[in-house]
């Protein structure tokens, strides 16, 4: 399973689709079939025949996913678009199992997916990176890194629900890597930030964000940590280290406390190799956060209060963390 798992995390379509099959045989304790169905729906979407057959097999049986019938159908249909032999009885025996109307339905979905995916190819060519950010005002100004969006001629939020919205850069700080962006849209939740309270030395922290683009799980990736210093590179005190590791798309996102609220802005992880050379010995993998008080300053000089109210009263779980994390954090997509 771990070689399909390193294939599956490099984008290859094939291990994505053997990965998400053995993950929806897996019996085990600690089995999860959705994400199964999420490296499904990533061969998937690569055009991998197999795996839309599998997803439609997903549906029919509420494996992953709640059952659907309609949805088996489009996806099985999808998969005799690809020329996929076997889904093409399985498609037959969808099509007795669901009305007239169901159908037709589903042939036009199936149509419209086919349509949506050349554009989403189109815009796919033109985007050279992604990163994360957060909402920090009821208006939708949403916070990010300076680098996330710099030389990006269009600027795209993708939420969690993946609906789309374009951005609009109000500023940037390239010395302190943050910038403000702003949407159209009535914000579901903002992220709070934490009032009062140096972070300390071993604090327990949580980054969340959305690294890897297409290549791990849409719904965001969390990482648990805790603080290793209260400075940057240089003692630089704008800055903390952590020990949780920021991947590629990771970086503009929220670095919370157990109580939900803001402390940081993942910004940086200096490899092994780099870490060395700049520490002057072997040193290992160096992360960083712009520290919250100093993205507070930044919203403040540009005329957004960082909210400093709401969060959790009580320490709460590193998953509950997260699940609140969802409803603010977004994908930042840098497109040229």
């Amino acid at each position: 399973m771990s070689e399909a798992r390193k294939g599956a995390q490099a984008g290859e379509a094939r291990a994505q689709r053997l990965y998400g099959q053995m993950l929806l045989k897996d019996t085990g304790p600690r089995a999860d079939p959705r994400e199964g169905v999420t490296w499904l729906k990533a061969a998937a979407d690569q055009g991998d025949a197999l795996a839309r057959r599998d997803l439609g097999n997903a549906y029919l049986t509420g494996s992953g996913v709640p059952k659907d019938l309609l949805q088996a159908y489009v996806r099985v249909s999808l998969a005799v678009r690809a020329r996929n032999p076997q889904a093409s009885d399985l498609r037959r025996e969808l099509a007795q199992q669901i009305s007239a109307d169901q159908r037709r339905e589903g042939d036009q979905l199936a149509r419209a997916w086919g349509a949506s995916r050349v554009e989403a190819k189109a815009v796919a060519a033109r985007m050279t990176g992604t990163g994360t950010g957060f909402i920090v005002a009821a208006d939708s100004h949403i916070v990010t890194n300076d680098h996330v969006i710099r030389g990006c001629k269009e600027i795209r939020i993708r939420r969690i629900d993946e609906s789309v919205t374009p951005a609009k850069l109000v500023a940037q700080s390239g010395e302190e890597d943050l910038a403000l962006l702003k949407v159209e849209l009535r914000a579901d939740a903002v992220a709070p930030f934490r009032a009062v309270g140096d972070l300390r030395q071993g604090d327990a922290i949580v980054a969340f964000g959305y690294p890897l683009a297409g290549t791990l799980a849409g719904s965001g990736n969390l990482m648990a940590g805790n603080v290793t210093a209260v400075a940057g590179l240089g003692n630089d005190t704008r800055f903390v280290q952590t020990s949780t590791a920021p991947q590629p798309g990771n970086t503009g996102g929220p670095l919370l406390d157990l109580n939900d609220r803001v402390v940081g802005v993942t910004t940086a992880s200096i490899g092994t190799q780099a870490a060395g050379q700049t520490a002057g010995g072997a040193a290992q993998n160096l992360n960083f956060a712009i520290k919250g008080d100093v993205a507070a300053a930044f919203l403040r000089k540009n005329g957004v209060a960082a909210a400093t109210t709401g969060g959790a009263p009580r320490a709460i779980s590193p998953a509950e963390v997260a699940d609140r994390a969802k409803r603010f954090t977004v994908r930042v997509e840098c497109l040229t």
